[in-house]
């Protein structure tokens, strides 16, 4: 039996993408590392060396602002093998000081806010109003965790490139838009058969609306010898 590939392998070739991803479309020589910390864990970041925290790279500005992009994830396996990220931000500065913009968040099972979320650096006075008038005196806008989309449907790395290039704050490369479209093609398919692994009820539904015959598991019948026969299995652990 083929032994299963390690976290930190299955990481680095994931980095490999990411690394591919942003010097396709809005950056030149990007770098992202992967490293082991001493009690297992494995982040991955831009800019990521030894035992060191995630930096900025730079972005390809369209204005005369210096905008940069960090991102930092710490990843796990499912129990059947498939990467996972425990925990991750994208966060988007701007100039040589690089002050902080916005980032999104995101962090399985999180407690007393929303798995994914993004919180935008300004300032609101209406917002201000509402938050005093609910009991909340200080924070403003800053402290506003707002969801989007949760464990599953969280905006992506392709998702955040594509908003700063259709706001026009980003020079891309020629083809970005094919590239992103791929990336984040590949993305949603992964993001679709973990959803399916853990609930194959809902899949095996749709796929008998749509004429499909699909056979439970434990109703699939063992091949008479000499036999070939396809076997689908539409579930997980």
């Amino acid at each position: 039996m083929t032994p299963k590939p390690s976290l930190a392998s299955v990481t680095k070739a994931f980095a490999g993408e990411l690394k591919d991803l942003l010097n396709s479309t809005v950056c030149d020589g990007a770098y992202v590392g992967v490293i082991e910390r001493p009690d297992g864990a494995v982040l991955l970041g831009t800019e990521l060396r030894k035992l060191g925290r995630a930096q900025p790279v730079r972005l390809r500005a369209a204005g005369n602002v210096a905008l940069w992009l960090t991102l930092h994830m710490r990843t796990s396996l499912d129990p059947e093998g498939h990467l996972v990220t425990q925990e991750s931000t994208y966060t988007l500065s701007k100039g040589f000081e690089q002050v902080e913009l916005l980032h999104y968040d995101y962090e399985r099972d999180k407690v007393g806010y929303p798995d994914a979320h993004v919180q935008i650096a300004g300032g609101s006075a209406d917002w201000d109003e509402v938050l005093v008038a609910s009991g909340r005196s200080g924070g403003g806008l800053s402290k506003l965790h707002l969801t989007v989309g949760g464990r599953r449907y969280r905006p992506s790395v392709e998702d955040v490139i594509d908003m700063l290039v259709a706001e026009r704050f980003l020079d891309p490369k020629p083809r970005t838009t094919e590239r992103l479209d791929a990336s984040r093609s590949a993305f949603q398919r992964r993001q679709l058969r973990a959803a399916i692994r853990r609930d194959p009820d809902a899949a095996v539904l749709e796929l008998r609306a749509a004429g499909y015959g699909v056979v439970e598991p434990d109703q699939v019948a063992e091949p008479r010898q000499g036999a070939r026969r396809k076997r689908r299995r539409w579930g997980g652990r």
